[in-house]
């Protein structure tokens, strides 16, 4: 049986994120820690060897890393948790090469998985959390010093058999941020109900546009180079931003919510218009009288 304060601290590593580009401040100055891929997901009937992550020290002192392994889900509030581990959990057949190691300054370590189930599996897919933890030597508890531990966590989804999609949203719908919230503004929301096998998030974009310079639905496509921080709006467009990413487990129905962010004031008419695609699903709607304290009435196009 699994130990319920080990998995009380994983659950609070895992909160910080699935994968975390880490600002280490320590006496020296400003230390940067990276793993990439950010996630992986693979199809072993099709991929089953050559996986493998880079962790990356781009900081001016020698790093020492240890890997582990974690069973995990998505809660109700659609934040990861760390879970027990099961006899078919990917965390159990799952081989990580090496396990701890030294990375110098300026210089990447490369981790090697190997897939090795020791029983047939069932058609679905698997999940493990891959983590990276810094192993601190005894000059980080010197008098005076301070040093940050960093730990990131690198998701990895495995898929074995056919993929089946099986998904349906709703209208999408604008909201009040949650009153207990870091900063105010409005939310888009949306419910998902996944009951295919495998996990899906939604990839999108949103833009607010002056109602009078609306161009019509049809009229509007995805535009990435809206999502750089120096990009130049179309004229009438206020804001812009991409649909959150969240992953929604197979076998779940969950709620997501993109933060919207846009000037505090607004034109008397605004159009929110949504560009975007869930699995074999497209996600396509425009909404008009937003205001930030109330919901939004929807027209689906």
């Amino acid at each position: 049986m699994i130990n319920k304060d080990f998995l009380k601290q994983q659950q609070q590593y895992l909160s910080m994120g699935l994968f975390t580009l880490l600002m280490l401040f320590c006496m020296s100055g400003m230390a940067q820690i990276g793993v990439s891929p950010q996630l992986l997901v693979v199809n072993l009937d099709e991929q089953p060897r050559g996986h493998s992550f880079r962790l990356l020290n781009m900081s001016e002192r020698d790093v020492s890393v240890e890997v582990s392994l974690a069973n995990w889900e998505m809660d109700s509030n659609n934040q990861p948790q760390i879970i027990a581990p099961t006899i078919d959990s990917l965390d159990q057949w799952l081989i990580v090469n090496p396990l701890r190691f030294e990375v110098p300054a300026g210089q990447s370590q490369t981790v090697r998985l190997a897939f090795r189930p020791n029983q047939q599996l069932t058609a679905g897919e698997y999940r493990a959390m891959l983590y990276f933890t810094q192993i601190l030597g005894p000059e980080a508890q010197q008098v005076g010093m301070f040093r940050s531990q960093f730990r990131i966590g690198a998701a990895i989804y495995a898929q074995v058999g056919q993929a089946r999609q099986e998904l349906s949203a709703s209208p999408m719908r604008v909201l009040p941020m949650a009153a207990d919230a870091a900063s105010g503004g409005t939310q888009l929301a949306v419910d998902i109900d996944n009951r295919g096998n495998r996990h899906e998030r939604m990839h999108g974009q949103w833009s607010l546009w002056r109602g009078d310079a609306y161009p019509g639905a049809k009229n509007t496509q995805l535009d990435a180079s809206l999502n750089r921080p120096d990009a130049q709006l179309p004229e009438g467009m206020l804001a812009a931003g991409t649909l959150a990413n969240t992953p929604v487990l197979p076998g779940t129905a969950r709620t997501v919510l993109t933060s919207l962010q846009w000037p505090d004031e607004l034109p008397a008419e605004v159009v929110l218009d949504i560009n975007g695609q869930l699995g074999n699903l497209t996600l396509e709607q425009s909404i008009s009288n937003i205001r930030p304290s109330a919901g939004a009435a929807a027209q689906p196009r």
